[in-house]
């Protein structure tokens, strides 16, 4: 048996291995590739119109749009590559629900904080102001999960349950009960 044997100067490995991590490296950069959302198309879009208004109430020192007409106002103002991170290729589709297709409610607050945490609005269709479910006297006594208020919702939804977005992002599937429960229309 005989064996081969490759003499390599130590500088010429060095500039080897130095050579490869360079590529290596060099190889991660560029456009990422965008990440598979398995989520429900509802529930993607939910989750769209929660980063806008928090991104739109943000860039607004804190004060959240008081209306549909402002806040896509504000969605206007955001640059292209903002909109882009946020997943948003089309704004008048993340106001819509797939499933029922009509526009979800939006509970927009003239005072507070964004998604109903610190004072009433009124819903997208132009309604009396909405509760928020955490606000003392609404809602359910375990409240939203995470403390926030209800944000968006669907109007009919499908098969009787119905998803809702609330102000810190998270998102349910409510029956008609919870839904009453959360006081939405």
């Amino acid at each position: 048996m005989m064996l081969l044997r490759i003499s390599v100067p130590p500088a010429g490995l060095l500039s080897t291995f130095v050579g490869m991590l360079l590529l290596g490296l060099l190889g991660g950069c560029g456009k990422k590739e965008p990440v598979k959302d398995d989520r429900p198309e509802v529930v993607q879009r939910l989750v769209r119109l929660q980063n806008l208004y928090r991104q739109t109430s943000g860039q607004n020192q804190g004060k959240a749009p008081a209306n549909e007409t402002d806040f896509k106002a504000a969605i206007a103002k955001l640059p292209k590559e903002r909109l882009e991170d946020l997943g948003v290729t089309d704004v008048s589709v993340v106001f819509t629900s797939p499933r029922d297709k009509l526009p979800f409610i939006v509970n927009y607050v003239t005072t507070g904080t964004p998604g109903g945490a610190g004072g009433g609005g009124a819903s997208a269709a132009g309604g009396p102001p909405v509760r928020p479910p955490n606000a003392p006297g609404g809602g359910p006594p375990s409240g939203p999960p995470s403390g926030g208020g209800v944000l968006a919702y669907e109007q009919k939804g499908e098969g009787g349950k119905r998803y809702v977005v609330y102000s810190s992002g998270q998102t349910e599937e409510v029956d008609e009960t919870k839904a009453k429960a959360l006081k939405l229309k």
